[in-house]
């Protein structure tokens, strides 16, 4: 009969919370991303078109909504 074995170091519990870190930690860097996107977006279209302006306003918040950052809403 074996002598059951230890668990090794990356056992799963350890990999669960990785896994949460890391996701967090991505989340964070996308939404100060998102930010200085919308920064930029400002300073640099600020004489473009308007319809221009819009279109790219538009596209941190789908991608913040895609990420799991629900803006209200269900």
């Amino acid at each position: 009969m074996k002598v059951p074995q230890r668990l090794p170091r990356g056992d799963i519990t350890s990999n669960i919370y990785l896994d949460a870190y890391q996701s967090i930690i991505i989340q964070y860097a996308s939404v100060i991303i998102e930010l200085i996107m919308i920064y930029l977006n400002y300073n640099l279209f600020l004489k473009k078109s308007l319809f221009l302006k819009f279109f790219i306003l538009l596209i941190p918040g789908r991608s913040l909504n895609i990420l799991g950052f629900d803006m209200g809403g269900e």
